[in-house]
Parts: structure tokens; sequence; C-alpha cells
């Protein structure tokens, strides 16, 4: 990954780990891309993720149903990672959008590497993948 900041989870909360660990020995697992927006990460990290389609805190659409979504391909997964941006100070506003007084741009992302487990929970369509059991999916690497 082209960052210098990376970080390793080692585990998961104890009881998610020994599941998880008994769901890959019987199912196998693999690795896919998790996006989010900066805001959602000190929660992401300190209780892991959630299913939160069609619940009030659900932040993006669910076109592919409930779960998790991931993608083995990176760049789909970081389309889901942009919030906090800055003033652009190279950049003015045109004549013609004179009330636009900042020009803003993403500067931070982060993208997890989780680990899934490869039951009937996960559900593949293409490049996404739905993880509908939150307890079939491990952050693994944060990329920041």
């Amino acid at each position: 990954m082209c960052t210098h900041h990376q970080f390793l989870f080692l585990t998961a909360p104890s009881e998610k780990e020994a599941e998880f660990r008994s769901a890959r020995r019987k199912y196998g697992s693999s690795f896919a891309f998790h996006g989010s927006k900066i805001e959602n990460w000190h929660s992401i990290i300190r209780q892991g993720l959630f299913v939160y389609s069609y619940t009030k805190y659900q932040k993006n659409g669910a076109v592919f149903g409930p779960g998790i979504y991931t993608s083995p391909v990176y760049h789909i997964a970081c389309g889901y990672s942009f919030i906090l941006c800055q003033q652009n100070t190279k950049t003015k506003p045109s004549k013609h959008n004179n009330d636009q007084l900042l020009m803003e741009q993403p500067i931070i992302k982060c993208i997890a590497l989780c680990e899934v487990i490869k039951s009937d929970s996960l559900k593949k369509h293409e490049n996404i993948w739905v993880v509908s059991n939150p307890n079939h999916i491990c952050i693994r690497l944060l990329f920041v």
C-alpha cells in the first residue's frame, strides 16, 4: 500500500475471534477491503464492524441487501472512505459561483483489509462482497 501509516490488528474481541476461527476452519477465508469515512473509524476500531443496513445508523445504500460491504478491489472500498477536508488555497471560486468561499478536497482516508469467511453468509456480486454475519469478518490491517 502507498502509505507509511499501516496498523496490524492481531485479534478481534475474544468471543468473536473464537467464533471466527471456528468458521474459518469449516469454510475457509479470503481477504477484502472495507472503506468507511474517517468519522466512523473510532467506533469500528473499538467495537468492530456491524450490520447497520436498514437502521438509523446506515450511512450508505444497501443495494445488495443487508450486510457489511467489502470488495477485493482496493479502489472500490476507497470510494467510501473520504471525509476530512481542508481548504484548497490554490483554487479560487469562479465568477459564476462567488458565494462559494471554500473549495474543499479530501485529505485523509482509512481502508481496512479484512479477513472474511467464505460461507453462505458471504454474498458476492462481482467486485462487491456483502458479509451478512458480523462474526464472519475481522479487520486484519488498517491503512491511513
